[in-house]
């Protein structure tokens, strides 16, 4: 009979701690140290402004697309793209970003390390590029109200007939 009563109790006090530390908070809001970041509730959220733009090129010799896309918080602007025909001789292609006056801004050429299909056209491609996309895409390059260049700047190719306009896709 002892054992029967001892397991009940045994039990009871069992359940009883499972319920409480259940229920119990594990750290008091008043010891939550800020500068530990495992005991952080809350943490600050930050935005940025962020830009995409797009070139396609949509022509009787060359098809493809170019997209550049960045955020302002830090002066890198992701590129990819495609082209799917109307590269003539891969080893003279290249792709430039142009201003509005068309003045060559950055040669993309090296950072993308094109793979050529043998079709004409290049296989997808992807790089992270050292540009500032507002610089390049707005007058003033930074936030609040911009005034944006004259014209669109343009993503082109060794051939000067062949380029197309950066417009804005997304805000």
């Amino acid at each position: 009979m002892n054992t029967k009563i001892l397991n009940l109790v045994l039990t009871l006090i069992f359940i009883f701690v499972i319920i409480k530390e259940s229920t119990g908070k594990s750290i008091p809001s008043s010891n939550v140290n800020p500068s530990n970041p495992l005991l952080k509730r809350h943490e600050e959220k930050k935005c940025y402004d962020y830009l995409v733009l797009t070139a396609t090129f949509e022509d009787s010799k060359l098809t493809g697309v170019v997209t550049l896309a960045g955020d302002d918080s830090r002066p890198v602007t992701f590129v990819y793209g495609l082209f799917s025909r109307g590269i003539e001789d891969p080893k003279k292609f290249n792709i430039f970003l142009e201003d509005c006056n068309h003045k060559v801004v950055y040669n993309l050429t090296k950072d993308l390390d094109l793979k050529f299909d043998g079709h004409g056209g290049t296989k997808p491609f992807c790089a992270y590029i050292p540009l500032d996309i507002f610089k390049f895409f707005y007058v003033d390059g930074k936030g609040g109200k911009r005034k944006r260049q004259s014209s669109s700047p343009y993503v082109s190719t060794s051939s000067p007939a062949d380029s197309a306009p950066a417009t804005q896709a997304m805000p």
